[in-house]
Parts: C-alpha cells; sequence; structure tokens
C-alpha cells in the first residue's frame, strides 16, 4: 500500500484507471488520489467491523467498485478472495465451494451487482450463512483513520486457480509475493509512469488483477472494459489500444487468435497499433501459428513483431515467472515431434515435416530460478532434455489455503539437496537459455507407452476442415484393457452446421492426425459450437472432456468409434472406448472399420 500513498501523494489528480463501458464509451475514471481516498474511506468501515484478518469473497463486475474495495481491503487487513460473479446454477457451485474451502465470513459487493442471483445465493446454506457488506454504503469516513501496520509476510488475498487440470484451489499469496512479482514484472515489461495498459481480462483473474496492481506499482494509466465487450466485438479492444495509445495489454492466445481471424480488413482501417510495445501472450500453449497470423493481419496498423512478448506464469507464483523484453523479439524454434515423445528437444529445419514449432516463454527475471527435473528422479535434467518445471523465488507462494498436503508441490528438493522449488506440474525444456513450455504432465496423452503433446493433436484436428473451430478441440488418451486409445472431441464452426457433412469432417481429422503424427483416433466427437469445456481465462479443461466424454455429457452432435470390421462392435472395442459408445447411445453414432 506504500506504493498507492506514494502514487496518491506524488501525482494526486493523474488518472489511474478509466473504464469503458461496453468497450468503448469512457463510463469513470479513477485518479490515484481518489482512489486512495475511497479506499481508506472503505478501510476504516472495516475495520470499525473489527473485520481485520477475516476472509472476504469480492463479488464485483469489471469496474472501480472492485478497485476500491481491493484496495480498501489491502489497507484494513482483509484478506481478499476474487472471485467471478455466478450466473447459472454451476456458479453458485463453484462460489459455494470457493466458500467452503477459503474459510470466508463475509460476501463484499453491491445489492445491484448481485441482484439477479441474491435469492440463490441467500437460500443457499452455506453462502447463506456469509455476512453481505457494501462496503462504499455508510459507516466510517477515511478522515482520522490510522492504518495497522501491514505484515509483509502475511497473508494478501486466495487467489483460486483457473482449474484446468482440476478443482480451483486458492493460492495463498502474501503482501511480499505482490511487491517482489511486479517488481519483476516492471523490469520485464519495462514499464513507467508513460505506460498505458489496456486490459479486458477478468479482474478476478491473476492475469487481470495483475494489470490492475500493475499500474499502482508503475503509476501507469489503465484502461479496462469487460470480458464480455471483447468476446461480442474483439475490434474493441485493439480500437482502445489504437484510441488510449497503449503499450502493454496482456491476453491468452486465443485472443490474438480471434483477432486476426474475426477483424476484417475493413475493421481494420484507422487502427494505429504503433504505440504498442508489449503484447504479451501468457497462456498454454502460445502458437507461433498465432503470432505470425496477427502480424500479418495488423502490420499495416503500424504493430511491430518485436512487441510480442510470450511468457510464462502461473497462480502457485502469484503470477509472473518468465518472459522476454520489450527490446526483444518473440524466439520460434521449430523441434522433432519424435524426439519430443521420447523426451529430448531435438532443433530442426523449419521447412521440414515432422517438426513442431514451439514459442520461448524468455527467462526469469531478478532472482527468480527456474530448472527442468526428470519426473520421478529429482535431478536436474541437462539442456535440451524435457522434464517438470520447477520454480524457485520470493514470489513463489508458500502453499494452498487450508492445505496442509502441499509440502510435495512447493516445498519440492531436487536428489542433491537444493531446494526449496515449487514443482509446477508443466513440462518443458530449456535450450540456448530460453524456457520452452510443451504442456501439462496431466494432460500427456500415453499411446502405446509414448508421451504426446495434446496440443500436436489438437492442431492437427483444428486445421483439418473448414467445419471445425480453430484452438477448439480437446485430445486426450483412454486406458483399456487392450491398450491407450486416443480420443478427439472438436468443436464446429455455426455457419457449417445447417450442411454439415459428419462422415467428411470426421474423416479429415483422422487423415490429418494420422498422416502429420502417426496416430490413429479411437474416437472423435464433434461439439456444438461454443461449448468445449474451458476456464475462465480460456484455457481447454481436458480432463473434464474426458469425463464428461465417459459419461455421455458432452453436447456431442456426432460421435464416431474406431470397430473392427473382423468382429462386432463390442467384442472389438476395448471397456472404456465401448462404455462411452453405450453413454452416448441417445447420440448420432456413425462407425466404420479402423
Amino acid at each position: 500500500m506504500a506504493m498507492l500513498d506514494a502514487r496518491a501523494r506524488e501525482v494526486p489528480d493523474r488518472i489511474a484507471y478509466t473504464c469503458l463501458r461496453d468497450g468503448e464509451v469512457e463510463s469513470g475514471t479513477l485518479t490515484f488520489g481518489a482512489l486512495r481516498e475511497r479506499a481508506r474511506a472503505v478501510a476504516a468501515r472495516l475495520s470499525s467491523l473489527g473485520m481485520r484478518g477475516d476472509h472476504a469473497i469480492l463479488l464485483y463486475p469489471q469496474g472501480t467498485d472492485f478497485l476500491v474495495t481491493f484496495f480498501g481491503c489491502l489497507y484494513a487487513g482483509v484478506v481478499t478472495i476474487p472471485a467471478s460473479i455466478p450466473g447459472r446454477k454451476k456458479g453458485i457451485e463453484a462460489l459455494k465451494r470457493i466458500a467452503a474451502d477459503s474459510g470466508a465470513k463475509w460476501i463484499l459487493s453491491t445489492r445491484a451487482a448481485i441482484e439477479e442471483v441474491a435469492e440463490a445465493i441467500s437460500s443457499d446454506r452455506v453462502l447463506g450463512g456469509l455476512s453481505f457488506l457494501d462496503p462504499a454504503q455508510g459507516g466510517s469516513a477515511a478522515a482520522g483513520w490510522v492504518p495497522s501496520g501491514l505484515d509483509p509476510r502475511g497473508l494478501a488475498l486466495v487467489q483460486y486457480t483457473s482449474g484446468s487440470t482440476g478443482l480451483p484451489r486458492g493460492v495463498a499469496v502474501t503482501h511480499a509475493n505482490l511487491v517482489e512479482n511486479h517488481r519483476q514484472m516492471q523490469a520485464s515489461f519495462d514499464h513507467d509512469q508513460t505506460t498505458v495498459i489496456v486490459s479486458w481480462l477478468p479482474m478476478f483473474h491473476d492475469m487481470g488483477l495483475g494489470a490492475l496492481l500493475m499500474t499502482v506499482w508503475s503509476g501507469a494509466h489503465c484502461v479496462l472494459m469487460s470480458p464480455g465487450a471483447f468476446i461480442q466485438s474483439p475490434r474493441r479492444w485493439l480500437a482502445a489500444i489504437s484510441r488510449y495509445r497503449g503499450t502493454t495489454s496482456l491476453a491468452p492466445d486465443f485472443a490474438y487468435d480471434l483477432c486476426a481471424r474475426r477483424i476484417g480488413r475493413a475493421e481494420r482501417a484507422g487502427l494505429d497499433l504503433s504505440p504498442w510495445r508489449a503484447a504479451v501472450n501468457g497462456s498454454e500453449p502460445v502458437r507461433a501459428s498465432t503470432i505470425e497470423r496477427f502480424v500479418q493481419a495488423f502490420a499495416p496498423c503500424g504493430f511491430q513483431r518485436m512487441a510480442f512478448q510470450p511468457g510464462y506464469g502461473l497462480a502457485e507464483a502469484t503470477l509472473f515467472v518468465a518472459s522476454g523484453h520489450p527490446s526483444e523479439p518473440p524466439v520460434v524454434r521449430h523441434f522433432s515431434i519424435d524426439a519430443l515423445a521420447r523426451g529430448q528437444a531435438e532443433p530442426m529445419t523449419a521447412a521440414l515435416p515432422g517438426g513442431r514449432a514451439l514459442v520461448s516463454c524468455g527467462r526469469a527475471w531478478n532472482g527468480t530460478s527456474v530448472i527442468i527435473v526428470g519426473p520421478g528422479t529429482r535431478a536436474e535434467c541437462r539442456p535440451g532434455a524435457l522434464g517438470e518445471i520447477w520454480v524457485r523465488g520470493e514470489s513463489v507462494t508458500a502453499g494452498y489455503w487450508a492445505d496442509e498436503g502441499c509440502e510435495e508441490t512447493f516445498q519440492a528438493k531436487t536428489a542433491d539437496g537444493r531446494g526449496p522449488f515449487l514443482r509446477t506440474g508443466d513440462l518443458g525444456f530449456i535450450e540456448d537459455g530460453h524456457l520452452y513450455v510443451t504442456g501439462r504432465i496431466k494432460d500427456l496423452v500415453l499411446i502405446h507407452g509414448r508421451a504426446h503433446a495434446p496440443q500436436d493433436v489438437e492442431e492437427c484436428a483444428s486445421a483439418s476442415h473448414r467445419a471445425v473451430a480453430a484452438h477448439a478441440s480437446a485430445a486426450f488418451s483412454v486406458e483399456t484393457d487392450q491398450g491407450d486409445r486416443l480420443v478427439i472431441v472438436q468443436e464446429l464452426v455455426r455457419s457449417a452446421i445447417r450442411a454439415l457433412d459428419t462422415a467428411e469432417v470426421i474423416l479429415a481429422i483422422r487423415k490429418a492426425v494420422f498422416e502429420e503424427l502417426g496416430l490413429r483416433p479411437g474416437a472423435v466427437a464433434l461439439l456444438m459450437p461454443l461449448t468445449l469445456l474451458r476456464t475462465s481465462s480460456g484455457k481447454i479443461r481436458r480432463r473434464a472432456c474426458r469425463q464428461a466424454f465417459l459419461e455421455g455429457s458432452l453436447p456431442t452432435l456426432c460421435v464416431w468409434f474406431e470397430s473392427n470390421a473382423a468382429s462386432s462392435a463390442a467384442e472389438a472395442e476395448p471397456d472404456a472406448i465401448a462404455e462411452a459408445r453405450r453413454a452416448n447411445s441417445s447420440l448420432t453414432v456413425r462407425g466404420a472399420e479402423g
């Protein structure tokens, strides 16, 4: 909070945040001075209620109310739990799990923000037991309120993970973690008081929250819009960058791809993206094809390839782990797919078949250490060998909230006793000092004893036919008594549904995956548009897709299963595949010989 105090003292009238209604019209601004004054008023109210040390869930739409309450909680020593406002029954269940897991006593929001779900919250046994408070209404003013000192090692917030490989877990983030992580980001992104950040990322997400806090840390100006405004019209994001001369913006890979695909030549006219110095891509995977497609589409608008800044991070390390620098172009190298399946990174010429383009995520900054460790050996790998990514540094958090069994993840030591390290669960390697991330260990597709990256399969499937949606596929393996089988679930594009030839599409997917990777799918499911299971940040939930496929609960339009012409389908299919066929028996199923 010392940084906000300093900004408010030095430049009280400088605009810190500008909010855009529907991503276009200014709906409010907040100066550093006003933010401090309103946040301290909230802190005074919370302190008068004796809330110091309590855990409070923040339920706010994108806007200044969240900012004021979040910083007010930091001043008052209230532990914040940023969360999304639930929109459906599933959202209520997710919020209920967070409330039960985090030990929250309060819900902080406005009546208007949660009006549509207020009854569902109040009638729930868990959520209804929490006290509701709109901290901006009534109570103590900031005048005369004196904040108590904050312990740097004290808990600042509980940040819930996106849940791409399981249920979301609450990461215990301290004030010291936040300070160190923002020091690293400022050095990597080269931020200062001339920086203009444009963000549509959800405020409750670690990357979205990081953009908000970086504004205060570096004295920047942040322009905000809602995720919905961006999804409805991706041009709004780039138009805001053009209008406010944005220098930094953070987004997952799919956002850049969406812009390149949906913003036509006529809509690009008038966009000036030349001030954009740090186009941070912080998702898994960062695709080389997305970089090239975006550059080709928006170079006429002044966008420079040098601006792309791929990075790597995770909530367990507060947010940021590694990245390049605005002075460096993105590094893309090709590696043998066959060698990667064997756990080795063998560089190859880009023009040769059988290669996979991987994008460097840069390097760690300011004392953070990243090593690659052999799975099951705890021995550090030599350069170019694949292994689990381990991270050590001051921004690595102590663990998950109220989880006493997480030492294996957060306190890992190498075979020679070095540590403690955070085991990320991500697979990657280091080549020429650059960190390359190849995927999640839990997501690896195991076929005939060899590990294949699901991203390779998904990229083949998503590019196989004009009727399938780009980057909207999930690949996973199913263990059976007859060996591991590959399953692919693939979204379709809406415009192709009416005249869809399912047999043609499935054949195209199978052919592409076999010709590119030498893999034969055991099943292929075609999904309705926008139904692939994803996290709030757009990551594919492959394990959830696998479970839903086996249960028959995916919104599939058509499912194809491999069968053997020499025997009946029931006799030929491995148990898990046969179970899935039975679970999907009410759906359109097309069988074919292997």
